[in-house]
């Protein structure tokens, strides 16, 4: 069962938290209502009940009351272990409980690292600001405070979660605190299927939204940058701007949307539909949809191939696992001799160095090498994942790169985000070059309860269930029966929308800022992995018939056709238009030779009449 649990963690949508959960503990001590209630109580968001920080605090989430441990505790609120620094999760009072230099005993005392040797990091382009909180009111400090809804320490940028005045209080010269906006709202349950009876929407007020973090950037170092073929990759490119809303359910404890996946509405309902709702409690104890207010602006490399999406990578920790391309392989006859040649794809994890030698000239993933970090899509039933007929109109899976996409989410320091800096560009508008591509503002939330007129699902679940898949239906509920009834699933897609518009009537509605087509096209993206390797075999200098090809693709092809040269641009050199040539067997082309290679063959010239008339690739 361990490992099952362990496997379920490497689906789309998984929070870090979740899976650290499963993968350190199978067991959950915390049982009935009163417990379950307590974990929905947001590691970031203290619960507003009426109670002062102090009295929270002495009464629930403190290594006091819990103990300093060796092991992680799922059912805590916070955490008092050795890893709790790495995961973010300490509870308030763990640095003077447990890691107090006075107590020889303490069982994480010399597993962390101190204050001053913290890796102070900067993401390259900063990351959303905590709405609520200000370091003039909590004072600056090294290490992470559980109860604060913002933090003020020195790796708060890279987890996203800053209060907003942390670069003025915590890294200049103090200035007053910015008081925080008023409350939310109380939530508000429309009328759905499955509840008591209707209530009246009320409107909600209007949250003042959180601006992107300063733009507390450092140089990107353009020449570790990933990308060979520079033109159109760092500078802004002609593609136009999109808006569009992006959803994604999670728990009560939640990171900003960098290294993620994401998807359409009817995208996040299917996977709730196929992998959440299936077990109760709900997989990773998932409870809220959350929407995000999405701008992105394709690169020129994608732009030339008619695309605005790249490839949808799965995204784990904060870190891209694939499926990369590592190479070409043979496609044989049944002689043995080689027809042409495909993609090949390599591993279920992270980015491994060793496919580089089969990925010349690239210096790192070709999906991002090749065309910039590109916002990447997936429409499910299609490459990647699932690959069988979806039900569900319109869904789509997205990724967004941030910075460091091939380290886990705690190992992004400043020299692998000067050199892999990711598409997140906050305050402005992205401009299509390979380092700014996306950027995201929070647009509300709704509960999954709410959705699907469950009151109370800690007790609501002891004697129903929401969906077996076995049945295709509840067990006394019926809101998720019929997984493949397109018109039952377009109706779920609609009271998701309606109540989205319900809950932020002064927000675009979701129709309005609906998603565009995910465009992807895997032919166009991978075609130059169709071809042979253009970086072995014999090597020398053009004959006549090779340079008329060479001076065809440089003086029309590249203008008329583009699509057919991939991945070259008009500012490709003699050799890379030969290299080319070679690699489509044209033209009696050879390879260039690298610098100081003596040529190993050498080819026939041709007639006058043949070097005349240069070959062509068509698609």
């Amino acid at each position: 069962m361990r490992q099952i649990l362990v496997g379920v963690c490497l689906a789309a949508f998984a929070l870090p938290s979740a899976c650290e959960e499963v993968a350190r503990s199978s067991d959950n001590p915390c049982q009935g209502p009163d417990c379950a209630a307590s974990t929905k109580k947001s590691l970031r968001r203290p619960a507003q009940d009426g109670k002062s920080h102090a009295q929270i605090l002495t009464e629930s989430k403190t290594c006091v009351r819990y103990g300093c441990k060796d092991e992680y505790v799922r059912w805590q609120d916070c955490q008092c272990n050795r890893d709790c620094f790495k995961n973010q999760n300490c509870c308030y009072d763990y640095i003077q409980q447990c890691k107090d230099p006075r107590n020889a005993e303490s069982p994480v005392l010399a597993a962390l690292p101190k204050a001053s040797a913290i890796n102070k990091t900067t993401s390259f382009r900063g990351a959303s600001t905590a709405k609520w909180g200000s370091c003039g009111e909590f004072t600056c400090a090294e290490t992470y405070v559980s109860w604060r809804p913002c933090q003020c320490n020195s790796l708060c940028k890279d987890y996203g979660n800053c209060c907003s005045d942390y670069q003025a209080v915590c890294l200049s010269p103090p200035t007053p605190a910015i008081p925080g906006p008023a409350p939310q709202p109380p939530a508000v349950t429309p009328d759905l299927p499955d509840t008591s009876g209707p209530s009246a929407p009320i409107a909600a007020v209007p949250v003042e939204a959180t601006p992107p973090a300063p733009a507390n950037v450092f140089s990107v170092n353009v020449t570790a940058l990933p990308w060979t073929w520079k033109d159109g990759l760092n500078a802004p490119s002609d593609s136009p701007l999109l808006t569009f809303y992006m959803y994604r359910a999670v728990s009560d404890e939640v990171y900003p949307p960098l290294n993620t996946n994401l998807g359409s509405l009817p995208g996040v309902l299917w996977y709730l539909h196929h992998e959440v709702v299936i077990q109760a409690p709900r997989k990773f104890r998932i409870s809220r949809i959350l929407r995000y207010k999405v701008q992105m602006r394709a690169t020129a490399p994608l732009l030339r191939l008619g695309m605005h999406f790249g490839v949808r990578l799965a995204y784990d920790k904060g870190q891209a696992t694939g499926p990369f391309v590592c190479g070409r392989t043979n496609v044989t006859n049944k002689d043995g001799t080689t027809e042409g040649y495909k993609p090949k794809f390599c591993g279920d994890g992270a980015f491994n160095a060793q496919y580089l030698p089969d990925l010349k000239p690239y210096k790192n993933e070709y999906e991002y090498s090749a065309y910039g970090y590109n916002v990447g899509c997936n429409k499910l039933g299609e490459y990647p994942f699932p690959m069988h007929p979806v039900y569900y109109p319109n869904a789509i899976w997205y990724t967004l790169p941030g910075a460091c996409p091939n380290n886990l989410y705690y190992n992004k320091d400043n020299s692998c985000q000067a050199s892999q800096p990711g598409g997140y560009c906050p305050n402005m508008e992205p401009n299509g070059n390979g380092t700014c591509t996306w950027n995201y503002e929070d647009a509300g939330e709704i509960s999954l309860d709410e959705l699907v007129g469950i009151k109370d699902y800690a007790s609501w679940m002891h004697s129903r269930r929401e969906y077996d898949p076995e049945t295709d239906e509840g067990v006394k509920f019926g809101w998720w029966n019929g997984i493949n009834s397109t018109t039952a699933n377009q109706e779920r897609v609609r009271q998701a929308a309606e109540l989205f518009d319900r809950r932020y009537p002064y927000m675009p509605t979701v129709a309005e800022l609906t998603n565009p087509p995910c465009d992807f096209d895997f032919g166009y993206f991978y075609k130059e992995w169709y071809r042979k390797d253009g970086y072995s075999g014999p090597c020398g200098p053009p004959n006549a018939h090779c340079k008329g090809g060479i001076w065809w693709i440089r003086h029309e092809g590249l203008t008329l056709h583009p699509k057919w040269y991939v991945p070259l641009t008009t500012s490709a050199s003699d050799d890379d238009i030969q290299r080319l040539l070679y690699q489509l067997g044209e033209n009696e082309c050879l390879r260039p030779c690298n610098w100081g290679e003596t040529p190993t063959a050498t080819t026939p010239g041709p007639s006058n009449e043949e070097a005349a008339t240069p070959s062509k690739e068509f698609p």
